[in-house]
């Protein structure tokens, strides 16, 4: 149990069946101001490739670009999902998977709920995620997210994980998937 900033108390704990269907009703979706922008330029057989943070106009929703029932398909055979209490109530989750890679686990999800978020919920659970991989023998944890994913990419990045390469047209709406990676 580990006391955050709000002085509540955040267990984590290994997910149970009875869990999964309140996991898939969080909202996964989220709301940012800045985008990462992509900016290709071709020149004499170089191509230089650069990500520029930039301030949308407004502030823009985004919807989680997965179906969370896929989720649940695929919680079923990850090695970790652990979720967050905070006053004995669901509030969180993180899902790690398996790379094909060795030594290497891919963080699947980290969701928070709206009001805990900012909180010390996402980071108890990073916390806690990386301790297991640790512990469990993996080098290396990657990540995928959205270009338009603000929120996460500076969490992930407050937590150590580096841009470590891109996926143009990743998701179904053709978004550009961004890769972290932290070596533990």
């Amino acid at each position: 149990m580990l006391p955050n900033k709000k002085s509540q108390k955040i267990t984590l704990r290994t997910a149970r069946a009875r869990d999964i269907p309140l996991l898939t009703r969080f909202d996964h979706g989220y709301t940012t101001d800045y985008v990462w922008q992509m900016d290709i330029r071709e020149e004499d057989r170089t191509t230089n490739i650069n990500f520029r943070n930039i301030r949308l106009p407004r502030t823009m929703r985004v919807n989680f670009p997965r179906d969370p029932e896929e989720s649940l398909k695929n919680w079923k055979r990850f090695p970790l999902l652990i979720v967050a209490e905070v006053d004995e109530t669901i509030e969180g989750y993180v899902a790690l998977n398996q790379s094909p890679l060795p030594g290497v686990a891919h963080l699947a999800d980290c969701v928070v709920t709206k009001y805990h978020r900012r909180k010390g919920v996402g980071s108890t659970l990073m916390h806690g995620c990386l301790d297991w991989a640790l512990q469990n023998g993996y080098e290396r944890v990657t990540a995928e997210v959205q270009t338009k994913n603000a929120p996460a990419i500076d969490f992930l990045r407050k937590h150590g994980f580096a841009h470590s390469g891109y996926n143009e047209r990743y998701y179904l709406n053709n978004d550009i998937a961004l890769y972290f990676t932290l070596t533990l």
